[in-house]
């Protein structure tokens, strides 16, 4: 069983790794194909004489499918195109819009079925499919009620999808792991997409989230000099959400100075 779960941990991270190199994006079959997989690993379902070994290969297993999720979707991708039309201010051309426009036909109910059967363990994953299905709407231009999505990704993080992302990139195969930079990047432009989706501020969000967002940023530049430059770089718009949610920080010194200081 041990070798199993190695042999699994290891499919996942080939699946991110071709996400993440090779440009590719997901469709709505590779998105029920991951949680279909994901369903089939589950912890908590072993026998209690499994190795320390085997559980933690499933956890990291599901650890990885979260940012596998991230690069599927090409969330920054889209995250881009939505800094470049409001540079501008142009509209995006629908055309240009196709390849996420065509993810999700069907796949809601996935989520929300695979969400359901274990909530604490997969809230990260409605989290992200949340986010994207938000920026997709304000990519497009169109007027929608924003609550219905306000409330699916308060749900998530009731469900603990923040810790959860927390714990993913604290895992040690990630930290240890040659990509580990590349894990780093894609949750910090994947923070910068949930700043945008919902317009996040310290100012408007309970101090338990403001928490939460510092800590998962600081883990994303902590040891990556590179991200660190390019978070400086004014010319890099991915990282534009952050730095402005760096300068709301500020703006709240010293009232509130853990979020400031931290990030510096």
């Amino acid at each position: 069983l041990e070798q199993q779960t190695l042999e699994q941990l290891l499919f996942m991270q080939q699946v991110f790794l071709f996400y993440y190199r090779e440009s590719n994006s997901g469709t709505s079959q590779s998105v029920k194909s991951l949680l279909s997989f994901c369903s089939s690993l589950d912890a908590n379902s072993l026998s209690v004489s499994v190795s320390q070994n085997a559980l933690q290969n499933v956890t990291s297993t599901h650890s990885i499918a979260g940012f596998v999720l991230m690069e599927m979707l090409d969330i920054d991708g889209l995250l881009e195109k939505i800094a470049a039309s409001g540079a501008d201010g142009s509209k995006i051309p629908a055309g240009s819009l196709a390849k996420w426009s065509s993810v999700g036909d069907g796949v809601d109910a996935d989520v929300n079925a695979f969400f359901h059967g274990r909530p604490a363990d997969r809230s990260h994953i409605l989290f992200v499919w949340s986010i994207f299905n938000r920026l997709k709407v304000i990519a497009s231009g169109q007027q929608q009620e924003e609550q219905p999505s306000v409330d699916i990704v308060t749900m998530a993080v009731t469900h603990g999808a923040l810790s959860n992302i927390k714990f993913s990139l604290r895992d040690e195969l990630i930290r240890s792991s040659t990509d580990s930079s590349a894990f780093h990047s894609v949750l910090k432009n994947f923070l910068s997409a949930f700043l945008v989706a919902f317009e996040v501020s310290p100012r408007r969000v309970s101090q338990d989230m403001v928490e939460s967002i510092t800590d998962i940023l600081t883990l994303c530049f902590d040891g990556e000099p590179l991200l660190v430059e390019q978070f400086w770089d004014k010319n890099y718009v991915l990282d534009y959400p952050v730095r402005h949610y760096l300068q709301q920080c500020q703006q709240l010194f010293p009232s509130l100075p853990m979020p400031y200081m931290r990030l510096l």
